[in-house]
């Protein structure tokens, strides 16, 4: 009895040669030997099996190669291959014969890579297209009353406030340079801004650039308690996270990358009320004098030491100084604030004005990382970003 062989519905079973069966299969009666190689029906050489498994003396198919469905719509898929024409078919009108072989296979379509793509723990997908709009800057309410201030800490009043959700980012700075004509950072080459940086904070800007952007906002840059105020909450913590350190909670001189990372990557670095990227990755600027002279910035960046990376520690910089670990986030007050300041409010508008219009070109064969200097690694800033 011959193997049985599924046949699709509404089909006749094609007949199946007993002879041939018993040989392949080795079921059924017959006077050949199991150990001997089956004689085929009509004298020959016995049947044998090649190592692919497949019958010696058979004409073998053309491999077929396997095409996935977007291969297909893509205009991938192979010619077809010339079948038996329909009985009413008209051979002088049918045309030269279509070759009987497949056509060259071409090379494999990889699917596109993502520009950028975060790690498993980073923000929704809609997070950095909402950054890189410079209309829609969220801002974060921040209630007036106390809170712990200092490494003491100590108790301290500040008004409410409100502050930017993330540091001001390429992307918003370059909508301000095109409108205003204020000069550009000092690390755009030309004057233009790289694609790479659009969602990183902006760096390479002074005291006073940061106040004339924010002054174009209808904001002010902030006094570094209400910064403190809304990096660390009302309980004195060291981290905007909580007091245990994580090694992924901020961008410091601990990953290696000399350089920014875009505002969204660090995902722990949130404070209690949702303010995001305060500590690491690029000092903010403030206000407030510094003991040693300068304006107090806070936060640390991509190029100091992790313990810089806490919500009380400071440092300073002097006012016209513009590097690439400094940049700014700005608030917004229902009523001025009457604060100590480093530099007197007479004296801005003079120095915005001088930083308008043009300026001479910087020269980047004189950046240097080891010096504070934002000299993007291009390819291991894509190989970080990049599945």
């Amino acid at each position: 009895m011959p193997p049985s062989v599924p046949v699709p519905p509404g089909e006749a079973p094609e007949p199946i040669d007993p002879e041939l069966a018993r040989r392949l299969v080795g079921t059924g009666p017959g006077p050949e030997a199991d150990d001997e190689p089956a004689e085929p029906a009509g004298g020959g050489e016995p049947l044998r099996l090649d190592k692919s498994g497949a019958l010696l003396g058979l004409p073998k198919r053309p491999a077929v190669k396997a095409l996935r469905k977007d291969d297909a719509d893509a205009g991938l898929a192979p010619e077809p291959r010339a079948g038996p024409a329909p009985p009413d078919a008209d051979p002088e009108a049918a045309g030269p014969a279509e070759p009987t072989s497949l056509a060259r296979p071409r090379k494999a379509r990889l699917p596109e890579r993502r520009r950028l793509l975060r790690p498993e723990d980073a923000p929704a997908e809609g997070a950095p297209e909402a950054v890189l709009a410079p209309d829609a800057v969220e801002e974060i309410a921040i209630p007036a009353g106390a809170f712990l201030y200092g490494d003491g800490p100590e108790a301290r009043e500040v008004p409410a406030f409100a502050v930017d959700k993330y540091p001001v980012t390429n992307a918003a700075y370059e909508r301000f340079v095109l409108e205003t004509g204020h000069r550009p950072p000092l690390y755009w080459p030309r004057g233009a801004l790289p694609e790479e940086l659009r969602d990183h904070p902006v760096v390479g800007v002074d005291y006073f650039d940061a106040l004339a952007y924010a002054r174009w906002k209808g904001k002010d840059l902030p006094f570094e308690d209400e910064w403190e105020r809304a990096a660390r909450g009302t309980d004195g913590r060291t981290y905007p996270w909580g007091h245990e350190p994580e090694l992924d909670g901020a961008h410091t001189a601990r990953g290696g990358l000399k350089m920014t990372l875009p505002v969204t990557w660090c995902r722990r670095n949130v404070s209690p009320e949702g303010v995001c990227d305060t500590v690491g990755n690029a000092w903010e600027l403030t206000h407030s004098p510094a003991p040693g002279g300068g304006v107090v910035v806070r936060g640390g960046s991509w190029y100091d030491f992790a313990l810089y990376a806490k919500t009380y520690f400071r440092f300073a910089a002097r006012p016209d100084a513009r590097n690439g670990t400094i940049g700014f986030r700005c608030v917004r007050r229902a009523q001025e604030r009457e604060a100590p300041r480093e530099v007197p409010v007479e004296q801005v508008e003079a120095e915005i004005a001088a930083r308008r219009g043009a300026q001479p070109a910087p020269d980047p064969a004189g950046f240097d990382p080891e010096r504070r200097d934002l000299v993007p690694d291009y390819p291991r800033l894509r190989e970080l970003l990049a599945e």
